[in-house]
C-alpha cells in the first residue's frame, strides 16, 4: 500500500500548494472557508456561464423570455450545461489551474454573448459559427458603436469574469501531472468528437434534449427554442449543407427531365445587362405615419426618380421577396445571381464559401453567349468571400474598393465619400465608365453586377444635420430612431438620384440596355426593429403574421430598358408585381428573349405556384408547391456541394 501511494505521488499526483491568500492566513477555519468557496466557485462556474449568457440573450429578444425558456425547455438547458461542463473539464485538464480554464471558457462566452446581442439588435440575426471566419459577416456589425449595452447585461457578463477568478483564492487546480492530464483531456475530446461526428449521431445527441435539426432552417426559432448556446451548438453540429433525402443523379434528372433547353429568340438583341443591388433600398414612405419635406418646407418624395420610372409605359416594378432583414446582403444577392436558394444552407452562412468549381448560374448563361461579365462593389474583396466566389459563377472582371481609388488616381475620376462610404453618385459614374470601356474595347455585350454601399448601416451617425436635403418626420418615433430614419431617408434620396442619372444614361445609349434594380433588405432602424414596431408596421419583433413578414421581407425592384421588353409569365408590365429573389433574372430572360435552361423553367413553375415563396415567408405548403420546392432544394445542393449532375 505504501509503495502504491509513493508511485501515485511521484508519477501521477502533484500536490496543490496553498494560494497566495491562504498561506498568509493563520486562522485554519478561515482558510478552510476560503478554500471551500474557491472550489465551489469552480464547481458552479459552467452553470453560471450558461445562465448569465442566456439571460442576456433572451432579455435582448424580449422581456420574460428567459424564465419562460428555463421553465419550458429545461431539458435543453440541462444538455447545454452538461456540454459546458465537458469543455470545463477538458480545459482544466489542459491548463491545470481552474482560474485559467475559467477565464478561457468564461471569456469566450462573454465575447460571444456581446456579439450576439449587438448583431441581433442591429440586423435581426443572431451570432452564427461561420461569422467567426467570414469577413463579410463581421462587416455587417460595424454599427456596434451606435447601439448601447444595458448596464444589467454588463453586470451579468462581468459576474462571469469575476467568478472565474474566485478559484485563485484557494489555488484550485487539477492535482495530476501534465503527462497524465493532457492524454485524459485528449481522450475526452476524441470521445466527444466521435459521439457527434456524423449527422445521425448529432441528431441522436440532440434528440436526448428535445432539440431538432430542422430548427437550423429558420434561425429565429432555433435561437428562441434552444437559447443562444443551444442554437449555436446546433449550428456547429450541422455546419455542412444537409443532403436532401434521395439525392442522386437520377433524382436530379427526374426534376429537370420535363424541361428542354430553349435557345434565344430569333430577335434576341444581346443587350447590355445591368443588375444593381442597391444597399438597403426600401421606400421610406412605407413606414406608417411618415412625412417628407424639402428645406423650404414643401412636401418631397425621397424616391421621385424610382416612382417616375416605375410609372413609365413598359417598365416593370413591384416587390421582391428576399431572405435577409437588416443585414446579410449576400443571401438575396446569391439567389438573384444563381437562382439557387439559401434556405437550404445553414442560415446566415456565406454561400460563396461552399463553392470550389464552376457553378451554373444566370451569369454563366450569358457568359456562354459571349458576354463580358463584370462586378463593381466599392468595398473590400474579402467581404462575403466575393473575390473567390464570383469567378465560380461566371463573373470574370472584378472591381473592388482599391480599383475605385486607382481609377481616381489614374483618370481623376470623381471619388466622393458620403455617409461613410463611396457615394452612390460616384458608384453610378463608375458603372458608366465600365460599360463605355466595354463598348469601346470589345465587340461583346456586357453583364454588369453592381452593389452600392452608401446606404449601408449604421444610420444614427451617417450624415451631419446640415447635409440633409430632405427631412423625414414621424411622430411615433423617439428622437434617436427618428434621427436614424432621417439619415436613412437621405441615403435613399441619394440612391434615387443616382438611379435617375443611370436611367438617363441608358436612355441616351444606342446599344440596347436593360437595368434590373432591387434592394437587398430593409434597413436597421433602431434597436430591435424600433422604427417598425413604433410606427405600427409590425406589432412585435416575432412578426407572427404573414402581413408583418411580407412588410419586412420584401423590397422594391425595377426592370427598365431602352427597348421594348417581351412578355413574361412571371412579371407583367406595371407596378404591382411580386417575385422571389431567385426568379428575378429568370423573368428577365423571358423579357429579353435570352436562352432558358431546364432549371430556369423549373423555377418558373415554382414561381407560378407561389410567386414569393421562401422559408422566411412561412407560406403554407401544398403538394404542388412541395414538389417544386424539393426540386429547387435538390438542384441547390447539387450545384453548391453535390456532384453537379445538373451542370450539363
Amino acid at each position: 500500500m505504501t509503495k502504491a501511494k509513493e508511485f501515485f505521488t511521484r508519477y501521477i499526483l502533484t500536490p496543490t500548494a496553498p494560494s497566495f491568500l491562504t498561506k498568509r492566513i493563520q486562522n485554519k477555519p478561515l482558510r478552510i472557508i476560503i478554500t471551500t468557496m474557491a472550489y465551489l466557485a469552480a464547481l458552479v462556474f459552467p452553470v453560471w456561464c450558461y445562465l448569465a449568457s442566456e439571460y442576456v440573450h433572451f432579455s435582448t429578444i424580449a422581456s420574460g423570455k428567459f424564465v419562460y425558456f428555463l421553465q419550458n425547455r429545461t431539458s435543453v438547458a440541462i444538455g447545454m450545461i452538461i456540454m459546458l461542463y465537458t469543455f470545463f473539464i477538458i480545459l482544466n485538464l489542459l491548463l491545470k489551474k481552474a482560474w485559467a480554464a475559467n477565464l478561457l471558457l468564461g471569456g469566450t462566452v462573454v465575447v460571444f454573448a456581446i456579439v450576439n446581442h449587438f448583431k441581433y439588435i442591429l440586423t435581426g440575426d443572431f451570432f452564427y459559427p461561420w461569422d467567426m471566419v467570414q469577413a463579410g459577416n463581421v462587416g455587417e456589425l460595424t454599427g456596434f458603436v451606435s447601439a448601447g449595452f444595458p448596464i444589467k447585461y454588463v453586470l451579468a457578463l462581468l459576474s462571469i469574469l469575476l467568478l472565474a477568478l474566485v478559484p485563485l483564492l484557494g489555488n484550485v487546480s487539477v492535482p495530476l501531472k501534465a503527462y497524465v492530464r493532457v492524454p485524459i483531456a485528449l481522450l475526452i475530446g476524441l470521445c466527444v468528437f466521435f459521439h457527434v461526428n456524423t449527422p445521425a449521431k448529432a441528431t441522436a445527441y440532440l434528440d436526448q434534449y428535445g432539440m431538432e435539426q430542422m430548427n437550423a432552417a429558420l434561425q429565429s426559432s432555433n435561437y428562441v427554442d434552444n437559447g443562444f448556446i443551444g442554437g449555436f451548438t446546433l449550428n456547429v453540429l450541422f455546419l455542412n449543407v444537409e443532403q436532401p433525402e434521395g439525392y442522386s443523379e437520377a433524382a436530379v434528372n427526374d426534376y429537370l427531365a420535363p424541361y428542354e433547353y430553349k435557345d434565344a429568340a430569333d430577335d434576341f438583341s444581346s443587350p447590355d445587362i445591368i443588375v444593381i443591388l442597391s444597399e438597403s433600398f426600401w421606400d421610406p414612405k412605407s413606414l406608417p405615419g411618415s412625412r417628407f419635406y424639402d428645406l423650404e418646407g414643401n412636401e418631397a418624395n425621397p424616391l421621385a426618380h424610382f416612382d417616375a420610372l416605375a410609372s413609365k409605359e413598359g417598365t416593370i416594378s413591384g416587390v421582391m421577396a428576399n431572405t435577409a432583414l437588416g443585414g446579410g446582403t449576400v443571401r438575396p444577392e446569391f439567389e438573384v445571381l444563381t437562382g439557387l436558394s439559401t434556405d437550404y444552407l445553414p442560415s446566415g452562412s456565406v454561400p460563396y464559401q461552399y463553392l470550389n468549381q464552376q457553378t451554373p448560374s444566370y451569369v454563366s448563361v450569358y457568359k456562354e453567349l459571349g458576354y463580358k461579365t463584370y462586378s463593381v462593389h466599392p468595398y473590400i474583396p474579402a467581404f462575403y468571400a466575393r473575390q473567390t466566389g464570383y469567378p465560380y459563377i461566371g463573373i470574370d472582371n472584378l472591381s473592388f474598393e482599391e480599383d475605385f481609388y486607382a481609377r481616381h488616381e489614374r483618370d481623376n475620376w470623381p471619388f466622393y465619400i458620403s455617409g461613410g462610404y463611396l457615394s452612390d453618385y460616384s458608384f453610378e459614374q463608375y458603372l458608366e465608365a465600365v460599360l463605355n470601356e466595354n463598348e469601346q474595347n470589345t465587340q461583346s455585350p456586357a453583364f454588369l453586377m453592381g452593389i452600392s454601399m452608401e446606404a449601408h448601416q449604421p444610420y444614427e451617425t451617417k450624415y451631419k444635420p446640415e447635409d440633409l436635403t430632405i427631412i423625414a418626420q414621424n411622430d411615433s418615433l423617439d428622437p434617436e430612431t427618428l434621427g436614424a430614419f432621417r439619415n436613412f431617408t437621405m441615403a435613399m434620396k441619394n440612391a434615387d438620384n443616382a438611379l435617375g442619372t443611370l436611367a438617363d444614361y441608358i436612355d441616351k445609349r444606342e446599344k440596347d440596355t436593360v437595368l434590373v434594380y432591387f434592394g437587398d433588405h430593409l434597413p436597421t432602424l433602431g434597436v430591435n426593429y424600433a422604427a417598425y414596431c413604433s410606427s405600427g408596421l409590425i406589432q412585435s419583433t416575432e412578426r407572427n403574421s404573414f402581413e408583418e413578414r411580407y412588410a419586412t421581407q420584401t423590397t422594391p425592384f425595377l426592370i427598365y430598358a431602352n427597348f421594348d421588353l417581351k412578355d413574361s409569365v412571371l412579371l407583367k408590365k406595371g407596378k404591382d408585381n411580386q417575385i422571389a429573389s431567385y426568379n428575378l433574372l429568370n423573368a428577365l430572360s423571358e423579357l429579353i428573349g435570352s436562352p432558358r435552361t431546364p432549371y430556369m423553367q423549373l423555377l418558373t413553375d415554382l414561381g407560378l405556384t407561389s410567386p414569393i415563396y421562401n422559408v422566411r415567408m412561412q407560406i403554407p405548403m401544398t403538394d404542388e408547391l412541395q414538389y417544386f420546392v424539393n426540386g429547387q432544394r435538390m438542384v441547390t445542393y447539387d450545384r453548391i456541394v453535390g456532384k453537379h449532375y445538373s451542370a450539363d
